[in-house]
C-alpha cells in the first residue's frame, strides 16, 4: 500500500484495537483497558487526514514476537529504551523528505523521534501528557507553575534545539489543565487572516 499510495499533507498516527474474546485463539491478543473494547489485538495505524485512507497496519507482537524474526528496523539504531522512536520512523518511512506534516498523539510522544523525523524532512508534532513522568526534555511542572495563575486562553511557547535541530513546546491555558504539544514546525507570531467555512455554510 505504501508503495501505491500518495497521501495528502497531514497524516494522523494514532493506535487501534481490533475487538476479540479469547486469549488463546488470538496471537498477539493485549489488555488496553484505556480503550473503548480493551480486549483483542493492538494496531498503529497512520491514517491520510484528506483521504481518511490508512497507508499500513503495524501489529504490537509484545513478547509473542517470535526471536527468529530480530529487532524490528530502525530498533537497533535507536536502543532499545527508544522503541517508540523506531515505530515513528517506521510508520513514516515512505514520506520521507516530503515536507508533509504528521499529528502524534501522546503514545508517540518522544522529542527524540520528532527530531529525527525532522532530519528525513518530515514536520511533526504530539500532544504532551503526564504518565508516569513527563516525557523527556519537558519541563512540565514549571509549566504548570508558570500557568497557574495565568487566564484561560492564555498561550505562550518555549523553544529548543537538540542535535542542531529547533523544537518548541506550545502550551494553551484550559479551564482546569495547560494543553501542550511538542512541535518542529509553527509559531506563536500571527500571520495573515484566514478564514475558513464550516459545514453548515456560515464563515
Amino acid at each position: 500500500m505504501t508503495r501505491i499510495f500518495n497521501p495528502g499533507w497531514l497524516t494522523c498516527l494514532d493506535k487501534s484495537m481490533s475487538k476479540w474474546l479469547i486469549k488463546w485463539t488470538c496471537p498477539g491478543f493485549v489488555f488496553c483497558p484505556r480503550k473503548p473494547w480493551p480486549f483483542g489485538n493492538e494496531y498503529h495505524t497512520p491514517g491520510c487526514v484528506v483521504t481518511t485512507i490508512i497507508s499500513m497496519v503495524e501489529l504490537v507482537e509484545g513478547k509473542t514476537r517470535p526471536t527468529e524474526l530480530g529487532p524490528k528496523k530502525f530498533n537497533m539504531i535507536t536502543g532499545s529504551e527508544l522503541k517508540t522512536v523506531g515505530l515513528v520512523l517506521r510508520m513514516t518511512k515512505s514520506m520521507y523528505y516530503s515536507r508533509r506534516v504528521v499529528i502524534m498523539d501522546s503514545g508517540f510522544c518522544v522529542l527524540r523521534g520528532l527530531i529525527e523525523l525532522a532530519k528525513r524532512g518530515f514536520f511533526a508534532s504530539a500532544v504532551i501528557k503526564k504518565r508516569r513522568y513527563w516525557t523527556k526534555y519537558v519541563p512540565g511542572d514549571k509549566i504548570k507553575e508558570y500557568f497557574l495563575d495565568k487566564p484561560v486562553g492564555t498561550s505562550d511557547a518555549l523553544h529548543g534545539i537538540l542535535d542542531n535541530t529547533p523544537f518548541h513546546i506550545f502550551c494553551l491555558k484550559e479551564e482546569n489543565y495547560v494543553m501542550s504539544l511538542m512541535s518542529t514546525y509553527g509559531t506563536m507570531e500571527k500571520g495573515c487572516e484566514t478564514k475558513r467555512i464550516i459545514e453548515d455554510g456560515k464563515k
